[in-house]
């Protein structure tokens, strides 16, 4: 399953999406696979903000593939108010910070609830393509966090996926934040777009 980013996107030509090419490329060559997440998984999906890192989740048995990938990295807090990560790496690529958080999971109402660290969804990126975390489980993310990111993401998305991941991840109430802003209908996640 993939999917086009939207013509004109921000990171079109710019350094986070050069790094993220870069970095997709390092990925690829140690067969492992990672899911783009915060700010920048919302720029890709045509979100009007402006990435000033690169965040990554992907399995938590790639700790130390992602250790030499990235180098000298600082090992990070898991814990938090709201994370519960198995870990949390921080790099440079390209002199882009970069988080990549393994085994990735948030504290929601008392309890764990593990994410989706790579989804099916991917987006040409650079000259390679990217997979996404969940965008649908990072709605649910952001509100956990009290980010009014929740609401801008949740606009991009179909209702319907939303409602589903957080089916999966067994949280409720559903989310009822702030409906789409703009007048189309949000792209289901199963789509296609070229």
């Amino acid at each position: 399953m993939s999917r086009e980013r939207p013509a004109g996107h921000r990171l079109d030509g710019g350094r986070i999406a050069d790094a993220l090419g870069v970095f997709a490329e390092r990925l690829a060559s140690a067969d492992v696979t990672a899911g783009v997440a915060g700010s920048t998984m919302i720029a890709l999906l045509g979100g009007d903000v402006e990435p000033a890192d690169i965040d990554l989740t992907c399995h938590s048995g790639s700790l130390h593939v992602l250790r030499n990938l990235l180098g000298n990295p600082r090992e990070m807090e898991t814990g938090g108010p709201v994370w519960r990560n198995a870990w949390w790496l921080r790099g440079r690529v390209s002199g882009v910070p970069i988080d990549v958080i393994g085994g990735p999971a948030i504290q929601v109402d008392g309890h764990r609830v593990d994410l989706t660290p790579v989804s099916p969804l991917q987006i040409a990126v650079a000259k390679t393509r990217v997979s996404l975390a969940d965008p649908g489980e990072w709605v649910y993310v952001y509100q956990a966090m009290g980010s009014d990111k929740a609401d801008l993401l949740a606009a991009l998305l179909d209702p319907a996926d939303i409602a589903a991941a957080g089916t999966r991840l067994g949280i409720t109430p559903p989310y009822t934040g702030a409906p789409p802003r703009n007048s189309s209908p949000p792209a289901r996640l199963n789509e296609t777009h070229v």
